[in-house]
């Protein structure tokens, strides 16, 4: 049987797909995509190995990204043969090897064409790692282990738009006890990462960061997705800040927003400071105007339909579009929860929001 990937663009003249075989990696539709990243014509996919044979898949996948090839110009699209593994099948195979990628569940990639990716295996005795990739000449530059740092809770990486005094820098969540992880990359090429302990507000029991998103550059949001709550720090303040010492951390204050308006996933901020977030069990993608509060109000409802089945992440391309990553099955509901666990899954990347410079 064929098991596809079908991207869907929606214009008012036409409907255009795509469709990318990730069958023969073994990745089907009941199997969760997680995380995705853009760069140029390519756009990178990471698939954790969670779960009861999760070794019969591969965990980072690239596939060709051409949004905006028209109609009548569509026999010069690539081939469904061109998805593959990333960098490499061989870095892939399932063994006792700590060097290879074991379960990828967070990349991003920076303005220098490097891709950012986070290894987490969980129930393994290899560390979780932070290993980045020149996409220009496809080839691993550096790699760090993550020794001490639980891996239950990590879920994501996201780099940091602005490059600040200290350099690049990437953040990582959630490292638990109310926590981030930071990495950096300083303008020498000197690597380092330390702990960024979350000073919560006291009437806030905990802190879950699993999903993350930069807002107006300054601003980093923060929410998970078994936590109503939404909170928030000052980034301007941190890229400042010096590192802390060796085996240190950092402390930083935290702005608590309120409540979502349900169980969520994924975060993005789009280029007019909205706030977008998946509700898992309403089957609806949402935008909060972040000029107001976390009310429902202040909510508008850009995406509901059980056709798009649950999304898990979000990325904004070149045109500034908000596109949301698709799963057959949600990772945070239970089986007999997921509706949909046994309808073949056709779209995995659907456009959820158009950029408009002048709205009407």
């Amino acid at each position: 049987m064929w098991v596809g990937v079908v991207f869907i663009l929606i214009a008012p003249d036409f409907c255009l797909s795509l469709a990318w075989d990730f069958a023969k990696f073994n990745v089907t539709g009941g199997i969760p995509i997680w995380r995705f990243a853009i760069w140029r014509n390519r756009v990178f996919f990471a698939v954790p190995r969670w779960g009861n044979n999760s070794d019969s898949h591969a965990t980072l996948l690239e596939a060709p990204w051409y949004p905006d090839q028209t109609p009548e110009l569509s026999f010069l699209l690539p081939q469904t043969s061109n998805v593959s593994a990333y960098p490499s099948v061989e870095i892939q195979e399932p063994n006792d090897l700590c060097k290879n990628l074991i379960s990828i569940i967070g990349l991003d990639t920076d303005n220098r064409g490097r891709l950012w990716v986070l290894d987490a295996p969980e129930n393994s005795h290899c560390p979780a790692k932070v290993i980045i990739f020149d996409l220009r000449k496809n080839e691993e530059i550096s790699r760090d282990d993550l020794p001490g740092i639980s891996q239950k809770r990590l879920r994501n990486l996201i780099v940091d738009p602005v490059v600040g005094p200290r350099g690049y820098r990437a953040y990582l969540g959630d490292a638990g006890d109310d926590s981030l992880l930071v990495y950096t990359i300083g303008h020498s090429g000197h690597r380092t990462w330390w702990k960024l302990n979350l000073h919560r507000p006291p009437d806030v029991r905990n802190i879950i960061a699993t999903d993350l998103a930069i807002c107006r550059r300054n601003q980093l949001f923060m929410t998970g997705g078994n936590s109503l709550d939404l909170f928030s720090i000052n980034l301007e303040t941190l890229r400042n800040e010096e590192p802390p010492a060796i085996s240190s951390s950092q402390r930083t204050n935290v702005t608590y927003h309120g409540i979502k308006m349900g169980v969520s996933s994924g975060l993005i901020c789009d280029s007019k400071g909205g706030l977008h977030y998946f509700l898992v069990t309403e089957y609806a993608s949402v935008r909060w105007d972040t000029k107001h509060d976390l009310k429902a109000a202040n909510h508008a409802i850009l995406l509901q339909s059980e056709q798009v089945l649950s999304l898990t992440d979000y990325r904004m391309d070149v045109q500034k579009n908000i596109w949301g990553l698709v799963n057959a099955r949600h990772p945070y509901l239970a089986v007999n929860q997921n509706s949909r666990d046994y309808v073949e899954l056709t779209d995995r990347l659907v456009r959820v929001s158009k950029f408009v410079l002048f709205p009407p």
